[in-house]
Parts: structure tokens; C-alpha cells; sequence
């Protein structure tokens, strides 16, 4: 089979059941005859888009295929179309709940004494509830659910099953301007699954050495192996040392945002003054907002200005990595799930935060001591900037307790 052929058949079965066996040897053979010199015409190297396209839609087919047979992962959590889209989340026509508001009472403008009608949601002020747009009632477990949903959001559509953790998804005006798509989860879910998290790591002190430790790993990985390999690796020490999110190619703000698998050279800036290399770039979730990270292994910041040199300024530093080659690479070589990286690179910023506090030694000035304190580790690693999201998400509840320790 050509590099052709194969592009052909992929692209008429890209949603092929990753239980076939014949689909991984389909896209293995079009990856093998991409050498072929019958086929130069079709594929001039490996860095070719068709090549990396094939590559990455094999990795990311046998991922799903490891996670089908981990008995750890329960696919009925994360339910799909035939195309990997969400089944219910996308309305009626899917045997999704769509909802819309009644009963609100509107706002008022002050400069004119008439409602508000901006078409936002943010016209509501509340009173009202969530109905069927079919008319039809809802139970009263999705009563209950469709309670927890904001008045200001749109295109709300409820989980037909009404046990489900996941309950509801839909879009809120973010204060950046843009329509943002979301989700409502069980609260009592979402516990468990940060508990769960924060299981997997014994305690802030033991999350502190191991982030060290794998952000090493990486750093020596990025420098063998093929091109995906390097890229690859590149991008996730990158998110170890920085606690940086990757790219999902899932966007939904109108700013340009990027993540450690999507930089570019401009997003690469080194201080003369200072000899810093910092990252500057929007990352998503910040509200258009561009951070700035200082990279402190020196291994990985001599590495990114490297690739700013040869990629130039408008272009991907680590072309070759995407998002399913950094999670296939986190777990197979760092042990590691990637938003666990996050969160330990979080932990490890609130403790060297920690050292570093003179707490009072007052008790009436501990309480804005520890929320500066929190906010300044959160803004740190980026959290949304809320202390509250970093103190749920990210910080490691034996870190917490450590800094309450110091309470007089």
C-alpha cells in the first residue's frame, strides 16, 4: 500500500473501532512506504504534514486502544459519537436534555431605566429556571441538576442520565468577551476525583523531588531518539519545569491561545540583563492574558532558545509533538499522567513559597498572610489566578497543612 493509498483509506475511516487489528497495520505499512522512492512524490521526509499526520493518528489510535483495555478507565464517563464528540452534550438529536431559561427577573440599565437586553445572560438577574425547550417535564433528579447551572448560561443541554457524574454542559460569556464551552460535574464526584489524584502521590515533600527528577528525565530524553521522540520530550519538560498545560487543539476562546506543545520561537525571550529565559505566550483559561514563566533548568532553557534559532520566531519549536504523543510519552516513559505534572509542579511552588514566608506573628493578620501567600503560588503556575481553584486542583493537601502549621 502507497503513503497515498493509506491516506485514502484513513480518510474515509477515521473513526475505524480501534479493536481492529488490521487498522494499526494500515497505518504502520502508509508510515513504511513513506522511504519508498515511488512514493517521493507523495512524501519528501518525515516531516512532511501527510507523514506526521499518519504518525500521530496512529499514536493516538493505539492510546485509545490502551485505554479501552485499562480496566481503570471507564469509557461509559466519557461518552462518544462515532467521530469522538461528546453524544448527548451535542442536544436532542443525540438524546441530550436541551434546556433554556423562564421565569427570569431582567436587569435594569441605570443610564436608561430599561431592561437590559444584550442577548449575554448576564440580562438575568435570577428568579427563574431551567425548562425543557420540548416542553416536557423534567424529573426531579434533573430538576435538581438543571438547579446547579448558572441563569447566564446558553445552550445548555443536560445528561439524559441523571446519576451521571458528568451532568451538564453548555456556554458562559467569559469577562474576555468570548463564549466559552463547559461542563457541570457531580461535586461530590469532583472530590473524589482530586482525592483520587492526590492519592497517587504520597505527600508534598515526595511530589517536590519527583517533579525535579522527571523534568531531568526529559530534559536528557530531548536530546535522542527520532524527531518525534525529541519533540516530544522537549514539550513535556517543558510542562514539568513550568507546570505549562499542553496544546489540545480544542480552542474555543477567540484569543490565540497556545500550550507546550503549540509554542513558537516568538514565545522563547531571553533577558540580556538578567541572563533569564522566560516563556511569554496566552495560554488558555487566562482571559486573553499573556504570563510570564521564568525557565530555571538551564539544560532546557539553552534547549528552547536553540529551537527559537532554528525554527525562527513564527513557527512551532516542537513541531512534531502533539497532544497524544505527550500523554503516550508521560506515561509510558515519565510514569506520570500529564495533568499530574501540573499538579506537582503546583505543590513544589507552594512549598518554595512556604520557606520562603515570614508568617505573622500575630493571629489577626495570619488570614490575608495566608491568602496572599496562596494567590502568589497560584499565580505562579497560572491557576486562573484563584487561590481557591489552585487549593482544590493543584496544591497537595499535606502542603496545605504544612503552611497552616505556621498559623500562631
Amino acid at each position: 500500500m502507497t503513503a497515498q493509498e493509506a491516506r485514502e483509506y484513513l480518510t474515509a475511516n477515521e473513526t475505524a473501532p480501534v479493536e481492529m487489528p488490521e487498522f494499526f497495520g494500515i497505518v504502520d505499512s502508509a508510515i513504511e512506504s513513506l522511504g519508498d522512492a515511488a512514493n517521493q512524490s507523495v512524501i519528501l521526509d518525515d516531516r512532511s504534514p501527510l507523514s506526521r499526520w499518519l504518525a500521530a493518528l496512529r499514536d493516538n489510535t493505539r492510546w485509545q486502544a490502551k485505554l479501552l483495555a485499562n480496566k481503570s478507565w471507564d469509557a461509559g464517563e466519557h461518552p462518544r459519537d462515532s467521530k469522538g464528540r461528546f453524544t448527548w452534550a451535542y442536544g436532542a438529536k443525540y438524546g441530550g436534555i436541551e434546556l433554556e431559561r423562564k421565569g427570569d427577573k431582567p436587569l435594569y440599565s441605570k443610564s436608561t431605566g430599561k431592561p437590559i437586553k444584550d442577548g449575554s445572560g448576564r440580562h438575568r438577574k435570577g428568579g427563574g429556571k431551567w425548562v425543557r425547550k420540548d416542553r416536557k417535564p423534567l424529573s426531579k433528579k434533573h430538576e435538581d441538576n438543571a438547579r446547579a447551572i448558572p441563569p447566564t448560561w446558553r445552550n445548555v443541554v443536560l445528561n439524559p442520565d441523571a446519576a451521571h457524574p458528568h451532568r451538564a454542559v453548555g456556554e458562559y460569556l467569559s469577562s474576555g468577551g468570548n463564549w466559552v464551552r463547559s461542563s457541570k460535574y457531580d461535586p461530590v464526584w469532583l472530590d473524589k476525583n482530586n482525592a483520587k489524584k492526590f492519592s497517587r502521590m504520597r505527600d508534598a515533600k515526595s511530589m517536590s523531588e519527583k517533579i525535579e527528577k522527571i523534568t531531568q528525565k526529559a530534559v536528557r530524553d530531548m536530546k535522542s531518539g527520532s524527531e518525534v521522540d525529541r519533540d516530544t520530550a522537549a514539550a513535556a519538560a517543558v510542562m514539568a519545569a513550568t507546570g505549562a498545560r499542553p496544546d489540545t487543539g480544542g480552542a474555543v476562546s477567540k484569543f490565540a491561545t497556545y500550550g507546550a506543545t503549540s509554542l513558537e520561537g516568538r514565545h522563547i525571550r531571553f533577558s540580556e540583563g538578567s541572563g533569564k529565559t522566560i516563556l511569554h505566550y496566552v495560554p488558555g483559561k487566562n482571559k486573553g492574558e499573556p504570563i510570564h514563566i521564568e525557565v530555571h533548568n538551564k539544560d532546557l532553557a539553552k534547549e528552547l532558545l536553540r529551537r527559537k534559532r532554528v525554527y525562527g520566531n513564527n513557527k512551532p519549536i516542537f513541531p512534531a509533538a502533539t497532544y497524544a504523543s505527550v500523554n503516550r510519552y508521560s506515561h509510558e516513559r515519565l510514569g506520570v499522567k500529564p495533568k499530574d505534572m501540573r499538579t506537582m509542579r503546583a505543590t513544589e511552588t507552594l512549598l518554595s513559597e512556604i520557606r520562603s514566608a515570614h508568617p505573622p506573628k500575630e493571629i489577626a493578620k495570619w488570614k490575608e498572610f495566608r491568602k496572599s501567600l496562596l494567590q502568589s503560588a497560584a499565580a505562579k503556575i497560572h491557576s486562573e489566578t484563584w487561590a481557591s481553584t489552585a487549593v482544590r486542583k493543584y496544591f497537595h493537601p499535606s502542603a496545605i497543612k504544612m503552611l497552616d502549621s505556621l498559623q500562631p
